[in-house]
Order: C-alpha cells, then sequence, then structure tokens
C-alpha cells in the first residue's frame, strides 16, 4: 500500500529539469555533451559519509503478511568465518485442503466411513531454488517435528483517538497480524517425525533460479505411520469441521523443520507440491491422497546467528553504533546486522553555495568485498531511521498532531510511506483504516528515487559496486531551512525491488527470507552529487 506525496515547488521542477542532464567535470554532462550554457556552472562533490554497524534486535521473517512479501521456508545452515554460524528453522501451520473421497457403500446402499483405510504418510517441499552456503554438491538433513504451541494468525487492539469532526474521544478496536520473528521461538516436540538426507547442488540450483521453466525438486520425508494415523482418523470421524482452522490447530498446531548441513536452502510455501499427504485407500480405489497444504497460513522462519569466534563477536548491543576497529561496514539479511549510514555532511558542504539544483545524487560503495560463494544481496535499500537508531515510522492515524506531522515530514520531501498490507487497495482516510482488515505494521519511511520507488544501491558483480541515485530527495534535504526536519541517516538492508510488471511497483520485502551478505570498507561509502548554480558574470 502506498501514500505518494507530490509537492515540490512549480518553478523548482521546471529548472530541475530542464538542468537535469548536465554534468560538471570538465563542463561536459553525464553523457558526455559540452554544457551549451555558460550561464550555468556544472559541478560534482564527493561528499563524505561516516558510518558504523547496527545489530537490529529483530528481523520479521514471517509469510503473507504483505502483498509484497516474499514467501519462503528458509532451512538450512552454515559457517561464515565473518558472520559466523548461521541457521534457519522454519516453523508452520497446516490446513486439509480437501476432504477423504469415501465413495464406497455397503449392502444398505449407504456411505460408510470405515472403508477408508489409512496407508502412509508423508510431507514434501518444492524447492524455489534459493541457495546459500557452501560450493558444490553436498549432503542436507532436514527433521521434521511436531509444533506443542499454537501459532496465532493476530489479534486486536483498542485505541482511544478522535474520529472525524467528533471532539471526544472514541475507543477504536481494529485487527492486527501477528508478527514472526527470527528470534521469535516456538517449542516443539523433540522427537522427530521424519527425518530425511538428501543432496543440493549449488550451481544447479542457481542456474535453475534463473529459468523461466526450473523443474520440479522436491524433497519428500516419511514420517511417523502412528502421526499419520492419528491425523487420519480426525479427519475422517469429523468430515464437516476438518477444514476449519480453529478445530484443526486444537489437534496439529503445526511443524517445524528443523536442519542440519552446510546451505541453507528455500522452499516454496504456495506451491501446490508444497504439503503433507496422507495416504490411504477404499475397497473401489486402490490408491488416494489427502493434501494438507501451508499456503496462506502461518509461517515464519527462524534465523539464529553465533558470532562468538566470528569477527563479529563484538557486536552485542541493538541499535548501537558500533565499530570493531577494522574499518569495515557489514550487511546481512535476516539475522539484524546492517550499515549506518549518515549524510549530515550533505549541507554543510554546500552550504553558503547560493542557489543550487541538484541535477544527481549517487550513493556508490565501491570494493564490495569479494566473498566467493557468499554472494552480496543484489540490492540494498536506504531505509530512514531516527537519531535513537530506530526506524521512522508513522504513528497511529486519526486526529492526533503526532500522526499529521509524521505524515506532513516525509511529505515534505515528496516521499512515500509504506504500509505493508493484506489487501492491494490504497487507502488515505482513518475510517478504511479502522473498520477495514487493514494493517500498517511497517509504515517506515524510504528515501525514494526520482523513478517514485525505493532508492535501492544495486550491486554490479563486474565492478563490485553498489550505485543508486537519489536528486530528488537531496534537493529537497538541500532546500530545508530553520526547524524543518533534517531525515539524513539511515540503515542499508537488503530488498528486492521491482523485476517484473506483475511485481509491485515498490518492489518485495526480502530481508527476513535470505541470508545473502555484504563486507565493505568504510571510507569506499560516498556520496557523489552533481549540482548546478547560477555563473555571474
Amino acid at each position: 500500500m502506498n501514500l505518494w506525496v507530490n509537492r515540490i515547488q512549480g518553478q523548482l521542477t521546471v529548472l530541475a529539469v530542464a538542468l537535469f542532464f548536465f554534468s560538471c567535470e570538465d563542463e561536459a554532462n553525464r553523457l558526455g555533451y559540452p554544457n551549451p550554457n555558460s550561464k550555468f556552472d556544472l559541478k560534482t562533490i564527493d561528499i563524505p559519509v561516516t558510518s558504523s554497524i547496527l545489530l537490529l534486535d529483530s528481523v520479521r521473517t514471517s509469510n503473507y503478511d504483505a502483498v509484497n512479501d516474499v514467501n519462503r521456508f528458509l532451512v538450512g545452515r552454515y559457517n561464515d568465518s565473518r558472520f559466523g554460524d548461521i541457521a534457519s528453522a522454519t516453523f508452520a501451520e497446516l490446513l486439509p485442503a480437501d476432504t477423504l473421497e469415501i465413495d464406497t457403500l455397503n449392502n444398505n446402499g449407504v456411505i460408510t466411513r470405515d472403508d477408508a483405510v489409512f496407508d502412509s504418510v508423508s510431507i514434501q517441499f518444492r524447492h524455489d531454488f534459493y541457495v546459500y552456503g557452501a560450493a558444490g554438491n553436498t549432503q542436507q538433513q532436514i527433521a521434521v517435528h511436531e509444533v506443542t504451541e499454537r501459532l496465532v494468525a493476530g489479534y486486536t487492539v483498542t485505541k482511544t483517538t478522535h474520529i472525524g469532526g467528533q471532539q471526544k474521544p472514541q475507543e477504536i478496536t481494529y485487527p492486527q497480524p501477528q508478527l514472526y520473528l527470527s528470534k521469535t521461538t516456538i517449542p516443539y516436540n523433540p522427537v522427530a517425525l521424519g527425518t530425511k538426507t538428501y543432496g543440493v547442488d549449488r550451481d544447479k540450483h542457481i542456474s535453475y533460479a534463473a529459468d523461466a521453466t526450473p523443474p520440479e525438486i522436491i524433497t519428500s520425508v516419511n514420517l511417523d505411520p502412528a502421526f499419520g494415523q492419528r491425523l487420519f482418523d480426525l479427519i475422517r470421524e469429523n468430515p464437516d469441521s476438518a477444514q476449519s482452522r480453529a478445530f484443526f490447530q486444537k489437534h496439529l498446531k503445526g511443524i517445524a523443520i528443523i536442519p542440519q548441513g552446510d546451505k541453507v536452502i528455500g522452499f516454496n510455501p504456495a506451491d501446490a507440491l508444497t504439503r503433507l499427504e496422507i495416504h490411504y485407500h477404499t475397497t473401489k480405489e486402490d490408491s488416494l491422497m489427502l493434501p494438507i497444504t501451508f499456503a496462506g497460513l502461518v509461517s515464519y522462519n527462524q534465523i539464529t546467528a553465533d558470532r562468538a569466534v566470528s569477527e563479529l563477536s563484538g557486536l552485542n548491543t541493538f541499535y548501537q553504533d558500533t565499530d570493531l576497529g577494522n574499518d569495515l561496514r557489514y550487511v546481512q539479511a535476516g539475522t539484524g546486522v546492517v550499515t549506518k549510514i549518515d549524510f549530515s555532511a550533505f549541507k554543510s558542504a554546500l552550504d553558503g553555495l547560493g542557489r543550487v539544483v541538484i541535477n544527481d545524487a549517487e550513493f556508490i560503495i565501491k570494493d564490495v568485498e569479494d566473498g566467493g560463494v557468499l554472494t552480496p544481496p543484489g540490492n540494498l535499500a536506504v531505509k530512514l531511521i531516527n537519531n535513537n537508531n530506530r526506524f521512522i515510522e508513522l504513528p497511529f492515524p486519526g486526529r492526533s498532531g503526532d500522526y499529521q506531522t509524521s505524515y506532513n515530514n516525509i511529505a515534505s520531501y515528496e516521499g512515500f510511506i509504506n504500509f505493508n498490507n493484506d489487501a492491494t487497495t490504497s487507502y488515505s482516510n482513518y475510517f478504511y483504516f479502522v473498520r477495514g482488515s487493514r494493517f500498517a505494521f511497517d509504515s517506515t519511511f524510504f528515501v525514494m528515487n526520482d523513478n517514485r520507488t525505493f532508492l535501492t544501491l544495486n550491486y554490479s558483480a563486474d565492478t563490485k559496486t553498489y550505485r543508486g541515485s537519489a536528486p530528488r530527495f537531496f534537493q529537497q534535504l538541500f532546500l530545508k531551512t530553520g526547524d524543518a526536519p533534517l531525515f539524513t541517516k539511515a540503515v542499508l538492508l537488503p530488498y528486492a525491488p521491482a523485476a517484473a510488471a506483475s511485481d509491485p511497483p515498490y518492489g518485495r520485502h526480502i530481508y527476513g527470507k535470505m541470508l545473502n551478505r555484504a563486507a565493505f570498507r568504510k571510507d569506499n561509502i560516498i556520496l557523489r552529487v552533481y549540482y548546478t548554480t547560477p555563473a555571474i558574470n
């Protein structure tokens, strides 16, 4: 969901468009043509960007919370000398997708459920071809356990606030999703229902991921027959309620997928082939199968990082600026390790220049470490934070001054408020928010680029460089005076911009669904500004 704000001054827009293609080095623009207008002085300046390492206390890893989620079971473990021992387990809810096919008749012509006989039970996962960790074709193992505590889908929140033109505060109750984080723990039975050892070829998975029509690769695990018989009897004896989420969860709260190995693998929970299968037969049919699926239900990845013997062993305090003394900065998806950047020097570097039009403003990170098989994230989003290193968030809506002030602040940057919602219909008013089943659990602020999407720094494997530009944002920052809010601090974290026409225009949340990491020297983070000033003869 999104709210666009378009408030740039008309004259400035015209001037910016007219000058956008002019650069500054040797009076040539960035396309290589000489500056045709000597009345404008075109320049470039590299502005220092201070930085530090931050450890976030949590990363949302649950699936199906937002229309722009990447939904993935992230299962596996591997060792990284820089980032430590990394592991990801998945916890998931299930629900029968159909009823038992009872088509036998007794001598009186009446359907009897006793003629359905249980045969076996298994669970299978279709690979989505995300892979991270060791090279080559190596053996992985998963163990499937039964969860012993319910996975809750959501809850309600009651707020006291003003509504519309009413002066008297009203109590409003609205739904919220239960968000599951990388640190969330759910108990499970230590005795496995089944285990499976299977091979994963890293190079083949990477090639399949780039294939428009990849093969169907499935990992299947045979489960305890007693467990299958219990589920079969439950479904057979309760045909009218077995597909009820509330009923079924009382008897099967969920499963946990616990890994061993040297790679982390992605499974697709939405695929029809990712399912628990109960195999049975009747007197008329030798082989029948009842699918129990994960699609649209509660699931999340529990990601752990043991950094005790890694070079990040000193990174222990949440939201605290950290420098480990090696001049390196780090980013890792899923574990809360991010790089904080502070571009406060931007305004002071341009102060005193008078009238300035920002032609372009690029964030550049040079000489990203070659991690071999541990490849960097393909893109880094620039997400704004407060002075206390927490994300800038939009407060609860209504007639509150905090909400309006916050909205106006991002509006003044022609910004974008990202509502992670359960539907795609835009909303901009309070009534729609509280009366529908909409929720804004991550209404945080991103730096915007001039294509009306989040600013992402895009990685080039050829040059080992991240690069992304946002001239409009920095033009607005330059114009701020007096007590206007200065958004000059942000974190870099993995994000997937829109890659296809079917993608949400603002990209997809992938931070809790991958483990790619990057390391680079702090002096290699650059804010390069191309700007124009009038030349006074």
